[in-house]
């Protein structure tokens, strides 16, 4: 949520000063203007060689308001991300497919359900 400081008009709705403004942050990471198949898993669009709008992905907000530990939390998911993926292949169960549910943030109904084989070697 967000405060607006000033009145304006977006896109002909007009906006007064003090009101609350929602960034909708699943519709806005599903939006087909930003992301090719946008409720598709992608996770290559990641990779670094695809350059994404700033404005696009937000998973830690933006602006004044960053979450403090987003570069933290960040770097903190990828070692251990590398550290699972490089000892375990991961896979769904099958018939217990995630059931997406928008709450606060994104979340699955059913939770997430998934196997991991070892990796020998």
């Amino acid at each position: 949520m967000r405060k607006s400081e000033v009145s304006e008009t977006l896109h002909g709705l007009a906006i007064k000063k003090g009101d609350q403004i929602l960034i909708p942050l699943y519709a806005l990471h599903r939006n087909s203007l930003y992301w090719d198949a946008p409720d598709c898993f992608n996770p290559s669009r990641f990779d670094g060689k695809t350059r994404i709008n700033k404005y696009a992905y937000l998973p830690f907000g933006g602006g004044k308001r960053i979450c403090i530990g987003a570069s933290f939390a960040q770097m903190q998911a990828q070692i251990q991300l590398a550290t699972l993926l490089s000892r375990f292949r991961f896979s769904l169960v099958e018939g217990r497919t995630p059931q997406p549910s928008l709450s606060f943030s994104l979340i699955s109904r059913n939770g997430i359900h998934l196997k991991a084989e070892k990796i020998i070697g």
